[in-house]
């Protein structure tokens, strides 16, 4: 299990930049900026607004999507290296033993692919089942980074209720003269508006742009993978296949600059 390099960078500069906000900041200014209240309204209502905004995301698919922000991304050379190390096998007519190592592949998608060829399926079948299957994918990833744009869009909204809700204590006791209640209400208006604005954008909206670009990676190395699957089954020959293999792998930043050979 690999952690993404990025997100645990991104963390652990957050965490270092609060302790720093915080060792700053005085103690009265630190008993403002914290307010269960406030905390609890913001998040709790983003996160039950976007669940049912979502009805078709369990919280399992959450907490997985949770889990690919953290993993690192899948690596293309190695399943096009599972890939090449099982392709000769097929083409070497090894039938069985490849049926042995196909049920053994970690990687569903390979797995499906390679079972197809060893099953003779044709090629236009191959096609429609692993692009389904990449289609399927490519939805399923982006609903679980729609869970986290709308907290994103739901959280100051959120702030901005809590700060009605602080304005109208403020209102409530104007009359009373108690200018220490007057004070409490009003830093409950203006830090749950922090609190929405701090979670939309250092939290649930990076999340979102990462779990956007993990599904683009992945159906990236889908599709390279579906073409090495085709090749095989139109029998192509290893030299062939592999020389596919290195060039949907090795490709450059700019494509289009000039550069030395």
């Amino acid at each position: 299990m690999i952690f993404r390099s990025q997100s645990v960078i991104g963390i652990v500069a957050a965490t270092i930049f609060f302790i720093i906000l915080l060792v700053s900041a005085d103690a009265q200014a630190l008993s403002l900026l914290w307010s269960p209240f406030s905390f609890l309204l913001v998040f709790g209502g983003t996160s039950i607004a976007s669940f049912l905004s979502h009805q078709n995301v369990s919280f399992s698919q959450f907490f997985h999507s949770l889990q690919g922000f953290f993993m690192d991304d899948p690596s293309t050379r190695q399943a096009c290296k599972a890939f090449l190390r099982l392709s000769s096998q097929v083409q070497a007519k090894n039938l069985r033993e490849v049926e042995d190592e196909v049920k053994k592949l970690k990687i569903p998608f390979l797995r499906a692919g390679l079972q197809l060829v060893v099953d003779r399926a044709p090629s236009d079948d191959i096609v429609k089942v692993l692009s389904i299957r990449i289609n399927r994918a490519q939805e399923y990833g982006q609903m679980e980074a729609n869970v986290f744009h709308s907290a994103a869009t739901y959280a100051p909204a959120f702030g901005m209720l809590g700060t009605l809700i602080g304005l109208l204590g403020v209102l409530g006791n104007i009359g009373s003269g108690d200018l220490s209640q007057i004070g409490i209400q009003m830093a409950i208006a203006l830090v749950t508006t922090f609190y929405g604005i701090l979670l939309a954008n250092l939290v649930f909206r990076p999340m979102a742009v990462q779990l956007e670009r993990r599904v683009e990676h992945q159906v990236f190395v889908m599709k390279v993978l579906a073409e090495c699957v085709l090749f095989l089954n139109m029998g192509k020959s290893a030299g062939e296949i592999k020389s596919l293999v290195l060039d949907l792998t090795d490709f450059k930043e700019d494509e289009l600059s000039e550069q030395a050979a």
